[in-house]
C-alpha cells in the first residue's frame, strides 16, 4: 500500500482522537476545526477540534490576523503567521483551567531557517499563576536549536516544513522531528500549560521574536503518549500533509 498514492487513506482509518486525553486540536486546513475568516481571507478564529469552546483562538486585530492560504501545503489550507501574526485564547474571561505535566505536544509548521528567536507556541493571556509556574513554550532560537522551556536541542533541518512532536514530563522530555529521535531526557521544569498563544509570547510584546511562519495543525495531550501512539499520530500527521 502506497500512501503517496492516495494520502487520504491513513487519514480515513484513524483520527488523532482516537487517543484518549486529546486536549487542544487547531487543524488550519479546516477540517478537523471551523475556520472563521472575512473576504481578504484574514482569519478570527480557530475553534479547538476537540471541541472546548473556552480553548478557541481569537484574534480581532485585522492586522494581527493570520492568513488563510487555500490549498497551500499537500491540497490543504494553512495559515501564514508572517507580520507578526498571532493567535490567542480567551482564557482570561473563559477561566480555562491549567494542565500539569506531562503533556504531549505535535506541530506541523514550516521551520523557520532564520537566525535569532522565533516563538511557535506559548501559555494563553490573563492567566492567574506567575508567568514561570504556567508556561510551556515551544519554538525556535539561533539557526538550528528548538526549545521546551529551557529543554534545548538540535534541530535536524530548518528552512522546510516539519512535523514536530514535544514532551513536557519533567527531566524526561523530549523531541522528535519528521519522526526522528532529537532528543530524550530534556529538562522541561514542572510547569503547566493555560491554554496558549500561537506565534509569539503570551505577553505578544516582542514583534521581533513572532514565528513568521505557517502553520498547518497543532495537537496537545493532556499526558505523555506511549512511543506507539507518538508513532500513530506522527504517521497521521506525515500522510496527511505529504510529509
Amino acid at each position: 500500500m502506497s500512501y503517496l498514492v492516495n494520502p487520504y487513506l491513513y487519514a480515513s482509518s484513524f483520527s488523532p482522537a482516537d487517543i484518549d486525553d486529546l486536549y487542544l486540536w487547531y487543524d488550519f486546513s479546516g477540517e478537523n476545526s471551523t475556520i472563521t475568516k472575512d473576504g481578504s481571507d484574514r482569519i478570527s478564529k480557530i475553534t479547538n477540534g476537540q471541541g472546548s469552546t473556552n480553548l478557541d483562538m481569537l484574534q480581532d486585530t485585522g492586522s494581527r490576523q493570520p492568513l488563510w492560504l487555500s490549498a497551500s501545503l499537500n491540497g490543504l489550507d494553512t495559515a501564514d503567521f508572517d507580520g507578526g501574526r498571532i493567535m490567542q485564547t480567551d482564557d482570561a474571561g473563559s477561566n480555562v483551567p491549567s494542565v500539569a505535566q506531562p503533556t504531549t505536544y505535535f506541530f506541523v509548521t514550516y521551520v523557520p531557517a532564520s537566525t535569532g528567536e522565533r516563538w511557535l507556541w506559548d501559555r494563553g493571556t490573563g492567566w492567574g499563576l506567575n508567568y514561570d509556574d504556567s508556561r510551556q513554550n515551544c519554538g525556535k532560537s539561533n539557526n538550528t536549536t528548538w526549545f521546551t522551556d529551557g529543554g534545548n536541542t538540535s534541530l535536524a533541518s530548518t528552512g522546510q516544513w516539519s512535523y514536530i512532536t514535544t514532551i513536557f514530563n519533567g527531566s524526561s522530555g523530549l523531541m522528535r522531528q519528521d519522526g526522528v529521535l532529537q532528543a530524550s531526557g530534556m529538562s522541561t521544569g514542572a510547569r503547566k500549560i493555560s491554554a496558549g498563544t500561537i506565534g509569539n509570547y503570551s505577553s505578544d510584546d516582542l514583534q521581533n521574536q513572532t514565528w513568521n511562519e505557517e502553520v498547518a495543525e497543532i495537537l496537545m495531550y493532556s499526558r505523555a503518549l506511549s512511543t506507539s501512539e507518538i508513532e500513530q499520530v506522527e504517521e497521521y500527521l506525515s500522510d496527511r500533509w505529504g510529509l
